[in-house]
């Protein structure tokens, strides 16, 4: 992270409330002083999941499943050097959560930190249900690489490159402990349903089945595996940083086969992916970390 970057007016606070987080620099943040890792998850149990993958694989035994600070947000697990956290769903949650989450690594001055992205995502093409798919390109809906933000009524576009370096060292490693991913390209939308033209959303249609089928031929060729809500807000946040992210997506329904996500949906597919997408996370981790096994 270059903090050179950072907002000036951050520097002339007295204290800093990271409020969502339940942190300020008021505090005894010698907790994270051993921090080189943060994983970001959407869901708690998928943090707790990585957390506790991690801390059994290099025998942490400290770690005692309990989140830190404040948990009405998001939950924050500490296990070793890493910190796993929730940021819930879609792109505002997730800015919410980096915004805060990159105040803590500048106070505890680590701009070294590597922030990795386990998302669960749809698939798209010649991808199934259970596959991981890290992200090589992070795409609007009109398949272009950057992120719009509305910043007093003006209208913002950022680039959304992550680091492909990071990107290719996962790959390797994963192929290295026989890890079965793809590469390719992923959308980031602001809703589940419109956006991403599923036709079983509550409001009226503008769209038909045939839009549908074009827009997602069209992504196809342009090598777009996944669909998800936030991967452009993760990607451009990084890169206006100089952040070394990467984003790996877990797939859990296919969209060229249905717009549908029932609430009962090849279930055990979906826990065994996001399991072996956290173990190999953890496992690459230690590997660079070089933590006992």
């Amino acid at each position: 992270m270059d903090f050179n970057k950072l907002n000036s007016h951050l520097k002339q606070l007295d204290v800093d409330y990271l409020y969502h987080i339940g942190i300020d620099t008021t505090m005894d943040l010698s907790i994270f002083n051993d921090l080189e890792y943060i994983v970001f998850v959407t869901t708690d149990s998928d943090a707790l999941l990585f957390a506790s993958m991690f801390a059994k694989d290099n025998n942490i035994y400290q770690f005692k499943g309990y989140p830190i600070f404040k948990t009405e947000r998001y939950h924050l697990y500490k296990v070793g050097p890493v910190l796993a956290i929730s940021y819930g769903i879609g792109a505002p949650s997730l800015l919410i959560c980096l915004n805060e989450v990159a105040k803590l690594v500048y106070h505890i001055n680590k701009p070294n930190i590597k922030f990795l992205k386990i998302g669960r995502a749809d698939g798209i093409g010649d991808i199934d249900i259970g596959a991981l798919s890290l992200v090589d390109r992070a795409l609007d809906s009109k398949l272009d690489p950057v992120f719009y933000s509305l910043e007093c009524g003006v209208k913002y576009s950022y680039p959304t490159t992550l680091d492909n370096s990071l990107l290719n060292d996962i790959q390797q490693f994963g192929k290295l402990i026989n890890y079965k991913l793809v590469t390719g390209s992923a959308i980031g939308s602001f809703s589940d349903y419109e956006e991403q033209a599923c036709m079983d959303g509550f409001l009226p249609l503008v769209i038909t089945a045939q839009d549908r089928d074009l827009f997602l031929t069209k992504a196809i060729e342009h090598n777009v595996k996944t669909l998800s809500t936030d991967v452009t807000a993760f990607a451009s946040f990084c890169n206006e940083l100089t952040i070394s992210a990467c984003a790996l997506d877990v797939v859990i329904v296919k969209r060229t086969n249905t717009d549908v996500l029932p609430l009962v949906l090849d279930l055990d597919k979906q826990y065994i992916a996001m399991s072996n997408a956290c173990s190999l996370v953890s496992k690459y981790i230690a590997h660079k970390l070089h933590l006992a096994k």
